[in-house]
């Protein structure tokens, strides 16, 4: 059993940020009591880390993106908008199941998708129509895919948080268009309504379904 969790020993405004993996090494103890092994030692990275296996291999991505250039950018997007180049996009990380857990996640790992990606939904004004990839994401292995779902910021004053998913056929890609998950009775365009992320794996009592949790705020606070 693997536990993936980030670490945080500073504010989370602050550098570095961490994620760690715990492994569970004896099934009498408590998950979570093997000592943690450090897996990344990065703001970005460790932000909203995601990870799952494939093709015998542990796979990882994460990464925001506000590396807003000019080429990147919606067009009227306002000049004021800041740029922070250390945040590139999601990047991904793979490595044999027998040694990943004694391998940092390195800060320059390979980019696969970008906030200008196609389909990619950022609403707010502030970032230019570039998706920050701001809440947490959630990969699995579904029919022979990739898949991949992230924060869909679909209010252009702030809130209206929902979730878009892509899928590539190996890591690298081609990853498809993103799409707007349409969780049925909830409108996530609402600026008071928020699903903040989704955790999705595949459905243990039917393989060809994913079940999902979204934690989710419908209504003013």
């Amino acid at each position: 059993v693997w536990l993936l969790s980030r670490d945080d020993e500073v504010p989370a405004k602050q550098f570095p940020r961490r994620a760690v993996i715990r492994r569970d090494g004896d099934a009498d103890a408590p998950l979570g009591t093997a000592p943690p092994e450090l897996l990344v030692e990065s703001k970005s990275l460790a932000h909203n880390l995601a990870a799952t296996w494939w093709k015998g291999k542990f796979v990882a991505f994460g990464g925001e993106d506000q590396n807003l250039t000019a080429a990147a950018l919606r067009p009227g997007a306002p000049t004021s908008i800041k740029s922070k180049p250390w945040a590139r996009g999601v990047a991904a990380f793979s490595e044999d199941r027998e040694t990943f857990v004694h391998r940092q996640i390195p800060f320059d790992a390979p980019v696969v998708l970008r906030g200008s990606h196609a389909g990619c939904r950022e609403e707010r004004r502030s970032f230019g129509g570039v998706c920050e990839f701001d809440g947490k994401l959630s990969a699995l292995e579904f029919r022979g895919r990739l898949r991949l779902y992230a924060r869909a910021n679909l209010s252009a004053r702030g809130g209206g948080r929902g979730v878009q998913t892509t899928s590539a056929p190996d890591v690298s890609g081609p990853w498809e268009p993103f799409e707007v998950v349409d969780v049925l009775g909830f409108d996530a365009r609402r600026r008071e309504n928020g699903a903040y992320f989704a955790a999705v794996n595949v459905n243990p009592v039917d393989d060809q379904t994913v079940l999902g949790i979204f934690p989710v705020r419908e209504g003013p606070r």
